[in-house]
């Protein structure tokens, strides 16, 4: 994943020597009121840069991993709280999601790849960081894997056609297998199993307005003052679930407090503050 990421990073849109991490922002929630003066809201932004798409402005870059890609759809990214939120505390109004996507690390006929170093098959060739489409896999006990990498995903389909169909489904005959063997040997380029990946880098980025940087403040503001409430009355009630997608009680480690079970609870959490350790922590106080 580091390997591609090196080999991706040019291709961002932003400006790889110019990037700070971890950076602390934070913006008062509601100045002038002065009941409710002094609360913050802070962020902690995983990487401040400047875009090279727009004129060397400042970009706010939220970094995940997750199991598949984002949707791209053009303004979606817009729509996220979070994102909105980074937005309305920076006063930058481009951000976006550099996605780290994990797959499986078994590699199949059909699986889309990136070739991590430049591999050079005859007259065919690869560069590092291109996409490639997997035609084949062979194992073989006393050598690393090969895998036999195509251009474009039509390909898969060009191959079939060269071994062709039988009864609608593809032909397993000794001829047929070597058209088969005589399309790998023309069109694709051999090369190491090791020096292609599964694992993916998405990079999406987003113009969020101040219209919505303001209700994503207001958001805030209303979260902010139920927890202000519920502190002033000494009162918080609970907002769970158990059905997904609104499922969080179910993977609530202090599950055994709201259901009154002290097995559960003690099996889940546990405390070792000196107060809690103290001889006065059995009484029905603590």
């Amino acid at each position: 994943m580091i390997r591609l990421y090196d080999l991706r990073l040019p291709l961002f849109p932003i400006d790889p020597k110019n990037v700070k991490f971890q950076i602390k922002y934070y913006k008062e929630l509601f100045p002038g009121d002065t009941n409710l003066s002094g609360i913050e809201f802070v962020a902690y932004i995983d990487m401040v840069t400047r875009s090279r798409a727009a004129l060397g402005d400042s970009m706010i870059v939220d970094i995940k991993t997750s199991g598949k890609a984002f949707d791209s759809t053009p303004g979606m990214l817009s729509l996220d709280q979070q994102l909105r939120s980074y937005a309305w505390v920076t006063g930058v109004p481009d951000v976006a999601f550099l996605n780290f996507i994990k797959t499986g690390r078994s590699i199949d006929r059909g699986d889309q790849v990136s070739v991590l170093e430049n591999i050079q098959d005859g007259l065919k060739s690869f560069f590092a960081g291109e996409s490639a489409f997997v035609a084949a896999y062979e194992e073989d006990e006393l050598a690393p894997p090969l895998v036999y990498l195509l251009k474009h995903e039509s390909d898969l389909d060009a191959m079939k056609d060269a071994q062709g169909y039988k009864n609608g489904k593809l032909e397993q005959t000794k001829a047929a297998k070597e058209r088969k063997i005589a399309f790998l040997a023309d069109n694709c380029v051999r090369a190491d199993a090791r020096l292609v990946t599964k694992q993916k880098i998405q990079f999406v980025n987003a113009h969020i307005g101040l219209e919505e940087q303001l209700e994503a403040a207001k958001i805030i503001g209303h979260d902010v003052s139920k927890i202000v409430y519920a502190n002033q009355e000494n009162f918080w009630p609970k907002e769970g679930g158990i059905r997904f997608p609104n499922d969080k009680c179910v993977r609530c480690q202090f599950r055994g407090n709201c259901l009154q079970n002290s097995q559960l609870r003690d099996n889940l959490v546990y405390r070792t503050d000196e107060e809690w350790d103290a001889p006065q922590a059995d009484s029905e106080e603590n």
